[in-house]
């Protein structure tokens, strides 16, 4: 596992974007069909996932990144319970492999943007909703 993040993303720029709770990427309302169980087990979101590129680079080529991250953010956190409440994944179960990725590059930091798939339709975490087919 790579230790890694989804980078906040506006909607907007305006004011009150915000003062609101973050929002970590955006349902995406296109119709996938290469993907089995689109509109009802699955459902697209676009992302920036921030990471210690270079380093994890040296190591692993893209496509094993970005696995590796999917993995990382699919573990959910330490429950402050204990052992009386198992804690879910805070942006929800995302699929193993991408729909699809790139490396993009801005202001010299390096960071990956991608399509995930999802199990959840609608999550507080991401801008819209998944669409209903």
């Amino acid at each position: 596992m790579i230790p890694c993040t989804l980078r906040r993303h506006l909607r907007s720029y305006h004011k009150h974007d915000i003062k609101m709770s973050p929002r970590y990427g955006t349902y995406l309302q296109s119709l996938f069909h290469s993907v089995k169980g689109y509109g009802k087990n699955w459902w697209a979101i676009g992302v920036e996932i921030d990471l210690d590129y270079p380093t994890a680079h040296e190591s692993c080529s893209d496509e094993e990144i970005i696995k590796k991250c999917i993995e990382y953010l699919n573990t959910p956190p330490k429950s402050k319970y204990g052992k009386h409440r198992r804690r879910k994944p805070p942006f929800g179960t995302f699929r193993a492999d991408p729909y699809r990725f790139w490396v993009k590059e801005k202001d010299g930091e390096t960071h990956l943007q991608a399509i995930l798939l999802v199990g959840k339709r609608k999550n507080n975490k991401f801008w819209g909703e998944g669409p209903q087919l």
